[in-house]
């Protein structure tokens, strides 16, 4: 294992402005979430087929939690509209959840700070994780590499 610690940032002449509140774990009821139509997308095929994906191979391990805010007596997700589809799909009723005080507005803009500039990871370190997950057509790429001298 290669654990290191977080990285350091010197922020220079940057001065923060940190606003919000920090929100709080929670258990939501799937039946209580609604999907917000002024910015979420609409379900398509293409965003079944990522449900279907995601309920045909549900790994807790592999879960995150999905972003809600309150609109009510009900839970707005600003992040994670698949997930909750996925999970309802093979029967589970209650999603851990991170849950936000954002108000409509800020609900909107905290799904575009999510979604507009996802952070990409290059190809290589995907490789990295499949290798590192033990994957067999990585492990054997791995050992064709070393034996080659690559």
């Amino acid at each position: 294992m290669s654990l290191r610690p977080v990285p350091e940032i010197r922020l220079g002449r940057i001065k923060p402005k940190i606003t919000g509140e920090t929100g709080r774990f929670v258990t939501v009821a799937i039946k209580a979430c609604v999907v917000d139509g002024r910015y979420q997308r609409v379900f398509q095929v293409r965003n079944e087929r990522r449900v279907l994906q995601l309920a045909a191979n549900w790994d807790w391990s592999l879960y995150t939690p999905i972003i809600v805010a309150p609109a009510g007596a009900q839970f707005a997700i600003i992040d994670g509209q698949h997930r909750a589809a996925a999970a309802r799909a093979v029967g589970i009723t209650n999603l851990p959840a991170w849950l936000s005080a954002a108000d409509e507005k800020a609900q909107a803009r905290a799904f575009l700070a999510i979604n507009a500039s996802p952070t990409r990871v290059d190809t290589l370190q995907l490789w990295n994780s499949r290798y590192a997950a033990g994957d067999q057509d990585a492990v054997l790429l791995w050992e064709i590499c070393a034996r080659a001298g690559v």
